[in-house]
């Protein structure tokens, strides 16, 4: 298909899960919103993987889904110090961290 002859998108639908690999739900729908391509989602259960795709609109219908993107509700433990000398011997080191 020529570039030339594609219909602009006029929104977005973005669909997530429970966490729990359950069905999903809309979670929002960007109707009339082309340029919004951003949700935060809130109120997560830490630790869960949750499912989310995304389908587009035009004066068409709407397209098949994107593919699937699993992502945790949690973040990375924060940045540790390096880790310092506590004693020595001819063959041992001990550290904490």
């Amino acid at each position: 298909m020529d570039p030339t002859d594609q219909v602009e998108v006029t929104g977005y639908h973005l669909f997530m899960d429970d966490g729990y690999n359950g069905d999903f739900y809309i979670v929002y729908n960007g109707t009339n919103k082309p340029f919004t391509t951003q949700y935060t989602a809130v109120g997560l259960t830490i630790g869960l993987p949750y499912r989310f795709k995304v389908q587009s609109e035009n004066i068409n219908g709407f397209s098949q889904f994107s593919e699937v993107a699993e992502i945790y509700a949690c973040l990375k433990p924060s940045r540790l110090p390096a880790p310092t000398k506590v004693a020595t011997t001819r063959t041992s080191i001990t550290i904490k961290w």
